[in-house]
């Protein structure tokens, strides 16, 4: 069975089937890896020791026991066993995609060799580990699905996530929605509302995508229905400019195929880099005024403050290689010395993901990172230009919402966010691979290329 032909844009809408097993693994994955209900064993494990209905009880009672870790992981363990024994059965198309997604498996393997220079060797080379299968879940996915079958995979996977947090909401309320200052944002069992809104920006993204094919216009319908009232329900203003700033430049992006003026994206790129520079350098003047416009902290909620302080701390002594994966949040080495005395809490995590980086890895990975972004926009450059389907316009716009959000959050290197994931896939899937393969790959009965691209 051959794939469709790539020149007329309704055969390309046509997708194999894939196998139950497959779609299970896949909306398992973007369950555990998006958050979903990871807060049920981790982050909401105080709010529940203290609730007596049965469901509270018995995820209290999971969390308490295995600190959120054990639950997590035996459940993950199944699905990277999947991921290694596709990889080791497959290797050979696991070749070109970890040639392309080369950067970031270096990155994570820099994150495992951090061991011998974390300030916390155990918990280091534990979270690199699962640093690294998440990078190769993404290759997974590379190999095992072209983009318009994967994003149509995530937009079915979303949808379920989207209706299992508004059940969440209208079942147990008291988990589901958030209480205190966040009052009444919606959570579902992620641990933040912020998280919850950050995440569903995908599935508005990609229900775009599905509302113009031939194949998919009620499942993009409700994609675009449950994502975009999840968004708004968080109350998240991040995740309200983030999808906001994801709908202007996927309908830039399209105005601009039909143009056929690639140039004026260049333009575009040009004014969002300058948006990032005066992010981290200018918000004392004009970031300062359109921050309080929008009734915010001129600090961007006190960002400013933790960047700072961080970059006091990686400059002397850790400027190459970082304080070791995950390490510097962890020890009392780390942010609790720097930042007991002059913030009087401790952060979560840097809130920009090239800072999270640095402490992470130092300027080492941030060069890393920085080189799979670049060949990531340069790829999904040629998806969105050099095809008449739309639906390759998706990558381009993920990864620039992508870019933008890790200036006010820490997306980059956490396998436990979904993004990670579908970063790494949109790195390692080449255009030129997928023309390959959507005009002369065979596909066996269990919908696996048997012929490896040259």
């Amino acid at each position: 069975m051959s794939m469709p032909e790539q020149n007329n844009g309704i055969n390309e809408e046509k997708h194999v089937k894939m196998p139950s097993f497959e779609f299970i693994f896949a909306l398992g994955i973007v369950f555990m890896m998006s958050g979903g209900v990871q807060g049920i064993y981790t982050n909401l494990a105080q709010d529940l020791l203290t609730d007596k209905r049965p469901l509270a009880l018995a995820s209290s009672v999971i969390a308490k026991k295995s600190q959120g870790n054990f639950t997590y992981m035996a459940i993950l363990v199944p699905m990277y066993t999947y991921v290694i024994w596709f990889f080791v059965s497959k290797w050979r198309w696991f070749v070109p995609v970890l040639k392309r997604a080369f950067p970031l498996v270096l990155v994570s393997l820099l994150a495992i060799l951090s061991t011998f220079w974390s300030l916390e060797p155990k918990a280091t080379f534990l979270r690199s580990c699962n640093l690294f299968l998440g990078t190769m879940t993404g290759c997974y996915f590379a190999v095992r699905y072209l983009p318009l079958q994967f994003q149509t995979l995530m937009g079915k996977c979303y949808l379920i996530l989207g209706i299992f947090v508004f059940l969440v909401v209208i079942l147990d309320p008291e988990v589901g929605i958030h209480h205190g200052k966040h009052y009444p944002s919606f959570r579902g069992y992620f641990s933040h509302k912020n998280i919850m809104g950050d995440t569903m920006v995908y599935g508005l993204i990609v229900s775009l995508f599905l509302l113009r094919t031939t194949h998919a216009k009620i499942l993009g319908l409700w994609l675009f229905t449950v994502s975009g009232l999840l968004i708004i329900m968080s109350l998240s203003r991040t995740a309200w400019l983030l999808a906001l700033f994801s709908l202007i430049v996927y309908l830039l992006i399209m105005s601009i195929r039909a143009w056929k003026f690639k140039g004026l994206l260049l333009v575009f790129i040009v004014i969002f880099t300058s948006v990032f520079i005066l992010s981290l350098v200018g918000y004392e003047t004009i970031a300062s005024e359109a921050i309080i416009a929008l009734e915010r902290d001129p600090t961007v909620s006190g960002r400013t403050e933790i960047w700072e302080i961080i970059l006091d701390a990686i400059l002397p002594d850790h400027f190459w290689f970082g304080f070791g994966y995950e390490a510097f949040w962890s020890s009392t080495q780390g942010a609790f010395n720097y930042f007991r005395n002059q913030l009087g809490f401790i952060p979560a995590h840097s809130h920009n993901g090239w800072l999270q980086i640095m402490v992470h890895l130092g300027f080492s990975g941030v060069i890393l990172v920085a080189i799979a972004m670049i060949i990531g926009i340069k790829r999904s450059y040629i998806f969105a230009f050099s095809h008449t389907y739309h639906g390759y316009a998706v990558a381009l716009v993920f990864l620039v919402m992508y870019f933008v959000l890790n200036i006010v959050e820490s997306y980059f290197m956490a396998p436990e966010r979904l993004y990670w994931e579908i970063f790494v896939y949109y790195v390692a899937c080449n255009p030129k691979n997928a023309d390959y393969l959507q005009n002369t790959a065979k596909i066996s009965r269990n919908n696996v290329y048997t012929k490896v691209p040259s």
